[in-house]
C-alpha cells in the first residue's frame, strides 16, 4: 500500500505543477501588457508583427498547459498502477515470475522473464484493482477530468492534437479539429488528480477499529 509520506509526496508534486502553471501565465500576462502598451505607442509597423509578438507568450501558455497534462496523466495513471500491485500480486490469473525471488537462477540470465504490473494496459489495470479493491475507479471525484485529459494527452502523442472523430457522436463528428488546451483546463486537471488521488488512496486504505463497516 501507499505509505502517508508517498501520498503527501503525490499531492505536493500537484502543488509544484500547479506552481509552475501560474508562473508561465503570470509571465505571459506580464509580456502580453508590455506588448499592448507598446502597440499603443505604435511599436509596430505592421498588424502581423503585432499579431506576431503575441504568438510567443500565447504558446508559451498552451505548452505549460498541455505540459502540465502529460505529468498529471502519468502520476494518476501511475498511481493506479501502483495501487493495483498488491491484487497483480496475488492474482492467480496472472502468471509469474512477478518478483525477483521468484526467477530462477541465474538470475542475470532470466531477468527478461519477470513479469509486472506495468506489463498490463491500463484499462486492464483498472479491471484489476476493480475487482480486487470491490470499488470503481471509474466513478471516484476526477476520474471524469483525467479520462479526458487522458484522451487530449494520447491525441497529441499519436496524432499531434488532431481528435480522433471516430470516437465522438456522429452528429458532432467533425475532421481536422485538433484540441485546444488552456490554463483553466490545466488547472482542472490539478485539482481533479488532487480528488482522485485522495479518493484512492482512501479506497485502498480501509478504515480499521470499531467504527468501520465492513467490506
Amino acid at each position: 500500500m501507499v505509505s502517508p509520506q508517498h501520498m503527501f509526496h503525490k499531492l505536493a508534486t500537484l502543488e509544484s505543477i500547479r506552481h509552475f502553471l501560474e508562473h508561465v501565465v503570470q509571465a505571459a500576462s506580464e509580456e502580453l501588457k508590455d506588448i499592448e502598451e507598446k502597440n499603443a505607442t505604435g511599436a509596430f509597423p505592421e498588424f502581423a508583427d503585432y499579431e506576431h509578438a503575441l504568438d510567443y507568450p500565447l504558446l508559451r501558455v498552451e505548452i505549460a498547459s498541455r505540459a502540465v497534462l502529460y505529468e498529471v496523466t502519468a502520476l494518476v495513471e501511475y498511481s493506479v498502477y501502483e495501487a493495483a500491485h498488491h491484487a497483480w500480486l496475488g492474482s492467480p490469473n496472472r502468471k509469474g515470475p512477478k518478483t525477483l525471488l521468484q526467477l530462477p537462477d541465474p538470475v542475470s540470465e532470466s531477468l527478461s522473464s519477470l513479469r509486472m504490473v506495468t506489463d498490463l494496459r491500463f484499462p486492464d489495470v483498472v479491471a484489476l484493482f476493480e475487482a480486487h479493491y470491490e470499488a470503481s475507479v471509474r466513478t471516484l471525484p476526477g476520474w471524469g477530468v483525467f479520462s479526458q485529459a487522458r484522451d487530449i494527452v494520447n491525441a497529441f502523442k499519436h496524432t499531434n492534437g488532431f481528435i480522433d472523430f471516430r470516437k465522438v457522436p456522429l452528429e458532432e463528428a467533425r475532421i481536422g479539429v485538433r484540441y485546444l488546451v488552456g490554463a483553466d483546463q490545466a488547472r482542472a486537471a490539478i485539482a481533479a488528480a488532487q480528488s482522485f488521488l485522495t479518493a484512492l488512496y482512501a479506497a485502498t486504505h480501509p478504515k480499521t477499529g470499531p467504527d468501520a463497516g465492513t467490506r
